[in-house]
């Protein structure tokens, strides 16, 4: 299992990809050279007839593929190495993002519920206020309505009494 950061974990696994030609060479090396001086000591070796010698040259071929295998498994652990090293540096890094990401979801969640409840709290405080402006813009209307239903009959009856005088006049 990768690392563990916040309830999350972190697995990696690498790519395995098929061995290519290229790859091959870097690493075992170039096997042209090495199939020719074989192929040149095999020859040296069926030729002679000392047991001897047959066993000098047997050494080595031996001890240069000894080396070879030593070359290659040096050049093997070091690719390894970097990899691993390449990996870690990655995973600490994809760890932080997330870590990150997490940080600034919970600051986005708090302030998103803190804007929420403000909202709220001002959207009542306009209701409220509309319904008493609105209370109040009742009262204030029935005063004038009073006062010019008053003003309104005080005519009619005035309109009355001149019309009443008119008539008692002619």
């Amino acid at each position: 299992m990768g690392a563990h950061t916040s309830g999350f974990s972190t697995h990696v696994t690498p790519p395995i990809s098929h061995i290519r030609v290229d790859d091959t060479e870097m690493l075992f090396g170039d096997d042209e050279d090495d199939d020719l001086d074989i192929d040149q000591l095999l020859l040296t070796s069926k030729a002679s007839t000392s047991d001897a010698y047959s066993k000098t040259i047997v050494e080595s071929i031996l001890e240069r593929v000894t080396k070879e295998h030593s070359t290659n498994v040096s050049t093997l652990s070091k690719a390894v190495s970097d990899s691993t090293d390449v990996l870690k540096l990655t995973t600490e890094k994809v760890n932080k993002l997330i870590a990150d990401t997490m940080q600034f979801m919970e600051d986005y969640k708090t302030t998103y519920n803190s804007n929420t409840v403000a909202a709220n709290k001002a959207i009542q405080n306009i209701g409220i206020l509309f319904q008493t402006k609105n209370l109040n813009f009742v009262e204030l209307c029935k005063a004038p309505k009073s006062d010019h239903e008053a003003y309104q009959s005080s005519i009619i009856e005035q309109i009355t009494m001149l019309q009443d005088d008119l008539a008692t006049k002619k």
